[in-house]
């Protein structure tokens, strides 16, 4: 049904349903059917087939763009299963088992294209490589979830400063607002600051990192930190301190354009519906290498016409 879209309409059409062009969509469905073989073949390593792969009825997938649309169109729009199935013509328990089959996959295929950002764990070398200019951003940002059934977890899922239910993650952003770090996905009522440091960024040494005021005191290894001016208490801000409030303010926007673009995808902009472990840091990850992808492309673009 929804997979006609694939050869009669626009790119602008294509781009309102996935969130990529028609030549995006097109760029990125190499490695996804790379990824999706990939899959296959490890889930039946050490199985007997009982048809060559490919056999048997055509699903209502057959091909692998039709896999990237289904996903793509989940992620994007972020329909229940039932609206999800009735779109592309199965069931609710087929559109269920297809979006947690595909959607790893797709994790797979933007690490095909070195569009996921690094993860906690990562070496220094990596960070720089991916920012070599060595200026980043730091943020945190929260994402509501369904509010949990289980009294300790509402405990530990409740955020104060949202007043609702949430999971959130610690983000660094280059200058190209691009996500180059996405920390581990931790519950609402952590601290900026303290997850941060539990997520431990691998700044290299040298380097420079602006941040909001949420994380004042935040000290790292090899990285000079720069947070707005704190008023004193009882006192004001002189003009100057002010302006350099506003400075900062004005250079660290490209962190919160950056997770505008992560959250274009209603997966991690609505509240989340998922009760299976880890599904929601995988939204957040998928999300994210969306974003870059985009930006590795467009960026590529603008330099052409400037070449041009």
């Amino acid at each position: 049904m929804l997979q006609r879209i694939l050869s009669h309409t626009s790119s602008s059409v294509l781009q309102s349903f996935t969130g990529l062009s028609r030549s995006e969509f097109d760029r990125l469905l190499p490695s996804f059917a790379r990824a999706w073989r990939e899959a296959e073949d490890a889930r039946w390593a050490g199985k007997i087939r009982r048809r060559q792969a490919g056999g048997g009825r055509r699903g209502w997938l057959p091909t692998a763009a039709d896999k990237l649309l289904f996903i793509l169109f989940y992620v994007r729009q972020y329909p229940v299963e039932r609206v999800q199935a009735v779109l592309f013509g199965m069931n609710k328990s087929q559109a269920d088992e297809w979006i947690h089959r595909l959607l790893p996959v797709l994790e797979r295929a933007l690490g095909h294209e070195v569009a996921l950002p690094l993860r906690p764990g990562s070496s220094m070398a990596e960070l720089q490589a991916r920012c070599p200019e060595l200026v980043y951003w730091l943020d945190g940002t929260e994402r509501q979830i369904q509010r949990p059934k289980d009294a300790d977890r509402q405990k530990r899922h409740y955020s104060g400063k949202k007043k609702r239910h949430t999971v959130k993650n610690t983000v660094v952003a280059d200058s190209k607002r691009r996500i180059v770090f996405l920390g581990e996905t931790a519950e609402g009522k952590r601290h900026d600051k303290t997850l941060a440091e539990d997520d431990a960024p691998p700044f290299p040494d040298k380097s420079r990192a602006g941040a909001d005021s949420g994380y004042q005191g935040y000290r790292a290894v090899g990285v000079n930190v720069t947070t707005p001016i704190k008023k004193p208490k009882g006192g004001e801000l002189t003009e100057g301190e002010k302006a350099c409030n506003r400075r900062l303010s004005g250079l660290r926007v490209v962190v919160e354009n950056a997770l505008c673009g992560a959250k274009v995808h209603r997966i991690v902009h609505d509240p989340f519906r998922g009760r299976k472990q880890g599904l929601d840091d995988q939204a957040m990850l998928v999300s994210v290498g969306l974003h870059n992808f985009k930006c590795g492309l467009r960026a590529a673009s603008r330099v052409r016409k400037q070449a041009a």
